[in-house]
């Protein structure tokens, strides 16, 4: 299986870099259920969670468990993303294997408070989608 590579970063500032296949991808959502399930949360509010600390703090959790979780986290918010691409249509996790992603996550004020907005850049890879 090929693999795709996620690059992750906080207002232009690199956060962390995952490689994986679709297998992978598999694993880890069902392993986030999981996580999710265990703190009484669904997998959208434990991940909003994730991408909010991650954001806030600009750097992943210290303690390697949490990191783990949280990076799980982030990915399953980013996968689970639809893409904006017209020649890309549906979620970006049918395209892992596919393509590379460069993700820049930054606060953006909105009224009633702060979200968080994602700037995801899609790459297919030359024998994948181009």
């Amino acid at each position: 299986m090929m693999e795709s590579t996620v690059e992750v970063f906080v207002d232009a500032r690199k956060a962390f870099t995952w490689k994986g296949d679709q297998e992978t991808v598999e694993r880890i959502f069902e392993a986030f259920t999981r996580a999710a399930e265990n703190v009484g949360l669904t997998e959208r509010q434990y991940a909003d969670n994730c991408v909010d600390h991650l954001v806030r703090l600009g750097v992943l959790s210290n303690d390697p468990a949490g990191r783990e979780l949280q990076v799980i986290g982030v990915l399953w918010h980013i996968l689970r993303s639809k893409s904006e691409n017209p020649d890309l249509p549906g979620r970006l996790d049918s395209y892992v294997g596919a393509a590379d992603f460069t993700v820049d996550l930054h606060e953006t004020k909105v009224e009633g408070g702060v979200e968080v907005a994602f700037n995801i850049i899609v790459s297919p890879h030359e024998a994948g989608l181009a």
